[in-house]
């Protein structure tokens, strides 16, 4: 009996301690997620810290330099992580600098909680700092921390005071200075400019008598003359004021500005190096005299640099390796700039998606579909034509010569959509000088613009019946197959084309548009023995993949008998779900559609 009651006793005092366990656990881990909450976003320091990072970047002054070289980073990917973030003081005491090392236990790095708070601390003491990003992680190398910081010292120690650099961007300035009051507003713009980086060299150089300069040109070859030291200019966004469409007094007093840099002999030898960035490549008519000593790279010509123009085929396939996303689904969405020989990927979409886990359209969040929208609106002769025509996934002919990179000499088709390749919303082929919509993103940007113009409403009425068209044909529903694509082939084609090849695969890519939410599309697909005219590929495995074979005034059962024959499905040998054969014959006398959809299940 006092066994059972001792027993008793015990059980209460066990569930007891659990009880007090559970309750100690949880009200140590709401204190944990409290803590972490108050020192990611309430800690007056990490305030600190971000708004030091923002005024450095109002100003231009926030930069980041990886510390290895491309051959390296090539080698090793770990270290394309490491990097310093220079935090330069307004008034520093002196060149001296400290270096801050974040911690993290090894495993990650709290750059904002123990990196940034801390250099903005130090340059409110007048001292420069930089942190440095080094490896961590299971996947590096035990001393790869201490190997990273020698090699950033190293790159301090070479690069320190070898250059002047004077970094202007124009879009931050022309921001703070259009938001200043009229009456107190320094005219024009470029004076603005110039008149605090003028301070700057007068604050740095005390022993140089500036009086007698009158620009920034005067300023550079002063201290040049006196200390034989040279110049680098970095100009970020050098076209805005193109961009805001400002009044001519402004932009002549801009393009002398230019002059004086960039066309001044006498100044040449001061200057080691001068890099321009822009939306729009280097305006014929007013600009182009002006910067002609320039190399330029564009969308249409990049040169030795295309590599870095965008992430590559390889780098975004360990990416989706890393972090365990479906990389067909991230190809079908970044993918289709192809520049020279590479296929080249929208970094920053790429980065958000495989990080967020979320395939969308991240576009909008930088820009607007209003801007193709504007232009597609001046509807010059042959645009609609070629809209539609890259809308059902096709490409057209373009010739990038005629424009002359501006914002209003705008004179055909051509032009418009030579300006739109240059802002990323189409994409070029430079072998067969056509363009095209590159991917899933930028198609849905397109896809706005459709739905919002009535010039293309009965483009939008047979996007939309795009998904229903899918679901007949998985349904085996041959005549509403049928129906859809003499609906889309009458709209996508004129008198002139209608019978021709390239009407037909206009046709069948339009109507079954909205299979680029949910398949890989491969058209003119080699299997080894001939081509099949368009295969869709689910990234689902319990979906049915596709096979489309076209024919003309011919019948839909020798459509698929050729694909039997040829043995196309063979060439899905590493496809494991069912296919379905969809053979399709175009009479061209009745300019009517006959629809066969067979159901294959591979062994």
């Amino acid at each position: 009996m006092h066994f059972y009651l001792f027993a008793d006793g015990l059980g209460e005092a066990i569930r007891t301690i659990i009880l007090v366990y559970l309750i100690l656990t949880f009200v140590f881990t709401v204190y944990s997620i409290a803590r972490m909450y108050y020192i990611e976003h309430i800690a007056n320091d990490v305030k600190g810290g971000r708004a030091r990072v923002k005024a450095l970047q109002t100003t231009g002054r926030f930069m980041q330099f990886p510390v290895y070289s491309m051959e390296e980073m090539a080698k090793d990917k770990h270290k394309r992580d490491v990097k310093l973030i220079y935090f330069p003081a307004d008034n520093p005491r002196n060149k001296k600098f400290i270096v801050i090392l974040p911690g993290g236990g090894y495993a990650h790095l709290c750059t904002k909680q123990e990196g940034y708070p801390v250099a903005a601390a130090l340059n409110k003491m007048g001292i420069n700092a930089f942190i440095l990003e080094y490896r961590t992680g299971r996947e590096c190398e035990p001393f790869a921390p201490m190997t990273d910081l020698g090699v950033g010292l190293r790159f301090i120690s070479d690069n320190l005071n070898k250059f002047n650099v004077i970094k202007i961007d124009l879009n931050a300035r022309y921001g703070i200075w259009i938001s200043t009051a009229d009456e107190k507003r320094i005219s024009p713009f470029i004076a603005f400019v110039t008149k605090s980086i003028c301070e700057e060299f007068e604050e740095a150089y005390t022993d140089i008598d500036f009086s007698k300069c009158a620009n920034l040109a005067d300023y550079i070859q002063k201290v040049y003359s006196q200390k034989d030291e040279t110049f680098i200019i970095i100009i970020d966004e050098y076209d805005v004021l193109f961009r805001e469409q400002v009044s001519n007094d402004e932009i002549t007093a801009y393009l002398g500005f230019l002059n004086s840099l960039f066309k001044n002999a006498e100044l040449k030898p001061a200057l080691s190096l001068s890099y321009l960035t822009g939306i729009l490549p280097i305006m014929k008519d007013k600009i182009q005299s002006k910067l002609n000593t320039f190399d330029e790279i564009t969308m249409l010509n990049t040169g030795s640099f295309t590599e870095y123009t965008g992430f590559t085929d390889k780098e975004v396939k360990e990416l989706c390796k890393k972090y365990e996303r479906t990389f067909a689904l991230c190809k079908s969405w970044y993918d289709g700039y192809h520049l020279g020989s590479m296929e080249l990927y929208n970094p920053q979409a790429v980065i958000k998606a495989v990080v967020n886990g979320k395939f969308i359209s991240y576009w909008s969040a930088t820009s607007s579909y209003e801007v193709i929208a504007d232009k597609i609106r001046m509807n010059f002769a042959g645009t609609k034509e070629d809209v539609i025509t890259m809308m059902s996934g096709q490409s057209v002919d373009i010739d990038v010569e005629k424009y002359d990179n501006t914002l209003t000499g705008f004179k055909s088709k051509d032009d418009v959509f030579t300006y739109l390749i240059h802002l990323g919303y189409l994409a070029y082929n430079d072998k067969t000088q056509q363009c095209y919509i590159p991917n899933r993103e930028i198609y849905n940007e397109w896809r706005k613009v459709i739905e919002n113009d009535e010039n293309y409403a009965e483009t939008d009425k047979i996007i939309k019946a795009s998904k229903q068209l899918l679901f007949d044909t998985i349904a085996l529903n041959e005549e509403a197959v049928a129906r859809a694509l003499d609906a889309s082939h009458l709209h996508v084609t004129s008198n002139k084309n209608y019978n021709n090849e390239y009407a037909l695969h206009a046709a069948i890519y339009l109507a079954f548009i909205y299979a680029i939410n949910n398949y890989t599309i491969i058209k003119e697909m080699n299997t080894g023995k001939g081509y099949a005219d368009i295969v869709y590929i689910p990234f689902d495995n319990a979906k049915e993949a596709l096979i489309v074979e076209l024919k003309r005034n011919a019948t839909t059962e020798s459509a698929i008998k050729q694909i039997r024959e040829k043995k196309y499905f063979e060439s899905l040998e590493a496809w494991k779900g069912g296919v379905l054969f969809v053979g399709i014959n175009y009479d061209a006398a009745t300019k009517k559609h006959a629809c066969k959809i067979e159901r294959f299940i591979k062994d």
